[in-house]
C-alpha cells in the first residue's frame, strides 16, 4: 500500500466523524467522492492534497483550524456558501440544487450589474476606479475652467481672455471643448519655449514646467492639477502562475471582494493608486481676481 493510502487510512481511523469535515466548512458524509478519497483536511500535510486546495493553504497561513475561525472576509462568505450548497444537495437533490444555485447566482450578478451601472454612470463617471471609465479627464479640469470663466468676466466682460495651453501630449483636449467659445486661445508647444508668454492664463504640461518657469516671473507660483488619469495597470503583470498562486491568499480574496463590491482599490497600491498626467496652471499677478 502506498504512503498516501496509509495516511488516508490513519486519518479515517483516528478522526472519526471529523474526517468528513473540510476546512472550508463543508460536511460531506455520504458524498461518494469524499468517502472514497477521504481528504480529511487536518491531515492534508500528509496526503498532499494541499497542492490542490488553496483554502487549506490560506487557513495554514493564518493559523486557523477552519475558515469559520478566521476574521478575514470573505472566508465567512465561503463557509455560508458551502453550507448552503450541502443543504441544497441533500435536501432537494443534485439537479434542483444546481438549478437553484444557478438562478441565485444570476440574480446576484444582475443586482451587481445594475448597481455597478448606476455607480459608473452617476458616481464615478470621471473617476477611473471603474475599468469601464479607464482613462478620463479629471475633475480638476472643470474647476479650473470655472476659475478662468470668472477671471474672464472680471477682466473682459465676456470670453475674450487671452489663454495659452501647452500643445504637448495632447493637452489641447478637452480644453478645446471647454474653451470653444473663447476667442483668444492658443495651443503652442511649450517644450522649447522662447519668449515669455503673452497671455493672461498659461496651462503647462508637467514635463515642461521647469523649462517655462524662468519665463513666468509675471505669473503666480502655479498650481498643479491632474489633467487626465487612469485605472492602475497592475494587471499587466498578471500571468497564470501569479493568478493561481493568489487563489490561496485570503488577503487577495478580500481585496477582490472590496473592489468588485465597493470599488476600493487595494491598500498595497499606495495612497494614490490612480495613474495621471499632470499640468500646471499660471495666472498673471495683475489680474483683478485670482483663485
Amino acid at each position: 500500500m502506498s504512503t498516501v493510502d496509509d495516511a488516508i487510512r490513519r486519518a479515517y481511523n483516528e478522526l472519526g466523524e471529523r474526517r468528513f469535515a473540510g476546512i472550508c466548512g463543508a460536511y460531506l458524509k455520504g458524498d461518494a467522492w469524499f468517502e472514497e478519497h477521504i481528504p480529511a483536511c487536518s491531515r492534508q500535510e500528509e496526503v498532499e492534497l494541499r497542492n490542490i486546495c488553496p483554502i487549506y493553504v490560506c487557513a495554514q497561513q493564518r493559523n486557523v483550524e477552519h475558515c469559520g475561525a478566521c476574521p478575514e472576509f470573505p472566508c465567512q462568505l465561503l463557509l455560508l456558501f458551502t453550507a448552503l450548497l450541502i443543504w441544497l444537495w441533500q435536501s432537494i437533490g443534485r439537479g434542483w440544487a444546481l438549478r437553484t444555485l444557478a438562478v441565485a447566482a444570476l440574480a446576484v450578478l444582475l443586482l451587481l450589474t445594475f448597481r455597478t451601472s448606476l455607480r459608473a454612470s452617476f458616481q464615478n463617471g470621471d473617476i477611473p476606479v471603474e475599468m469601464a471609465v479607464y482613462t478620463q479627464s479629471s475633475p480638476d479640469i472643470p474647476i479650473i475652467y470655472r476659475e478662468i470663466e470668472q477671471i474672464s468676466m472680471w477682466k473682459t466682460g465676456g470670453k475674450d481672455l487671452n489663454i495659452w495651453i501647452d500643445g504637448a501630449s495632447g493637452f489641447a483636449w478637452p480644453w478645446a471643448w471647454y474653451l470653444r467659445d473663447y476667442k483668444n486661445v492658443g495651443y503652442p508647444n511649450l517644450d522649447s519655449p522662447g519668449a515669455p508668454p503673452m497671455a493672461d492664463v498659461v496651462l503647462v504640461h508637467a514635463n515642461n514646467v521647469e523649462k517655462m518657469r524662468p519665463l513666468l516671473g509675471a505669473y503666480t507660483e502655479g498650481k498643479r492639477y491632474r489633467h487626465r488619469w487612469w485605472f492602475p495597470e497592475v494587471y499587466r503583470e498578471l500571468n497564470p502562475q501569479k493568478l493561481w498562486g493568489s487563489l490561496g491568499d485570503g488577503s487577495q480574496w478580500a481585496d477582490w471582494v472590496r473592489y468588485f463590491v465597493n470599488r476600493e482599490l487595494p491598500a498595497s497600491l499606495g495612497p494614490s493608486p490612480l495613474g495621471s498626467e499632470d499640468g500646471y496652471v499660471f495666472f498673471r499677478k495683475d489680474l483683478p481676481v485670482r483663485p
